[in-house]
This record gives structure tokens, C-alpha cells and sequence, in this order.
């Protein structure tokens, strides 16, 4: 891993940034997004995240370029609505991938949950099951969704982050 500077802040304030979000994340995942074209896309994120809030969308920076996103969503899951809110949106520019910018972001957004007074984050991967793992998410089902088999993971944010030390222990 090549250690680099970065930052992490809230997408509202990088208004410029959304066509190239919107293209990568049309690419990734734009067989879920099956109402969205770059268009609509754009003009979604423009209005749907916030700051303080769910849902919200952070960009990691570098050099004053956006790199990578994620996002606590409200909902990400058409199938499941009842499951609330969601890591989402994990996505990193493949040149800037392996320095710690996704694991960054995924910190970011546990953060803001905590500071939200979230108790539970949801999350859905094909594949990273293990790399989310390493943040406490566990497995709870698997699902066929839009035909790619996916694990619906959560991570329990009102456990305590050490469940061997004392619960009363502000960590």
C-alpha cells in the first residue's frame, strides 16, 4: 500500500464531482439502477444527499479530485425497504484502489451513523463479504437480486466496539 493524502468530506460540497460519480457509479452498478440514465442519475445525487443527515454521500479527495464515494442511504435495497439505512455506494477509483481510501470511507460513514444515533447498518455485497467483515458486519441472508446472488450483511451499532471490556466504557 502506497501511503497517500486524502480527505474524506460531505458530496454537498462538491457539487462538480457528480457527472464523474454518476459515470462510475452507472457502470458499477447499472444493472440496479435500471430507471437511471447519466441524466437522472445526476440530477439525483445533486438533490438526494444532505449533509447531517440520512441520507447522505461522502468523497474521499485527493489532490483536489475526487476519488471515491459511499453513502449512509436510507434505502438501497428496493426488495427490502423495511431494513434501514445502508452503507452504499462504496465505490473507488481503480487507480487509487489498495491505499486505504475504501476502508477510509467506510469509517466515515459508520461515524456519521454513530453521530446520527443509528443502531443498525445494512449493507449488501456479491463478493466483499470478507472485507466488510473486518469492520464487524456480519451475514444475515443471502438474496437473488436483479439475478446476481447477494449477502445482506449488518453491523450492530449498539453492541459495544469491544464486547470484552465493560459496556459502560466509553471506547
Amino acid at each position: 500500500m502506497v501511503l497517500m493524502d486524502f480527505s474524506i468530506e460531505y458530496l454537498a460540497d462538491h457539487p462538480s464531482a457528480i457527472p464523474d460519480i454518476a459515470a462510475w457509479h452507472l457502470k458499477q452498478w447499472g444493472r440496479i439502477l435500471p430507471d437511471f440514465s447519466p441524466d437522472t442519475y445526476q440530477r439525483f445525487l445533486s438533490t438526494h444527499y444532505k449533509r447531517d443527515a440520512i441520507p447522505t454521500m461522502f468523497v474521499a479527495l485527493h489532490e483536489g479530485n475526487v476519488i471515491g464515494t459511499a453513502a449512509l442511504e436510507d434505502d438501497d435495497m428496493d426488495t427490502r425497504p423495511e431494513l434501514k439505512p445502508w452503507l452504499a455506494s462504496l465505490y473507488v477509483d481503480e487507480k487509487y484502489r489498495h491505499n486505504g481510501v475504501g476502508e477510509a470511507l467506510v469509517k466515515k460513514v459508520i461515524d456519521e451513523a454513530r453521530r446520527l444515533e443509528v443502531k443498525k447498518i445494512y449493507l449488501f455485497t456479491p463478493d466483499r463479504q470478507h472485507y466488510h467483515e473486518r469492520f464487524g458486519f456480519q451475514t444475515v441472508f443471502q438474496e437473488n437480486y436483479y439475478g446476481e446472488m447477494e449477502s445482506v450483511m449488518i453491523l450492530d451499532l449498539a453492541r459495544p466496539k469491544n464486547p470484552s471490556r465493560l459496556w459502560w466504557i466509553d471506547e
